[in-house]
């Protein structure tokens, strides 16, 4: 999204939480493949490269100089 001449990338999340789960984890499971992909995508380096998008560029978010990060 762009904020003036900023771009901003705003991610969301919603990992189901695990006590709905049986034996099988399958939210468990789920959510840690959540948290995998997050991770690759958030931090660039060469495990990163395994994303890709419909246009085949791989790679989660570019690194940016000069750039904040907040959570709330």
């Amino acid at each position: 999204m762009r904020v003036g001449k900023r771009t901003v990338h705003v991610l969301a999340s919603h990992p189901t939480p695990p006590t709905f789960d049986g034996p099988e984890d399958r939210n468990g499971l789920r959510n840690a493949d959540e948290i995998a992909f997050w991770r690759l995508y958030v931090q660039p380096g060469r495990e990163s490269r395994a994303l890709y998008d419909d246009e085949g560029r791989r790679g989660g978010l570019a690194p940016a100089s000069g750039s904040s990060c907040s959570a709330t």
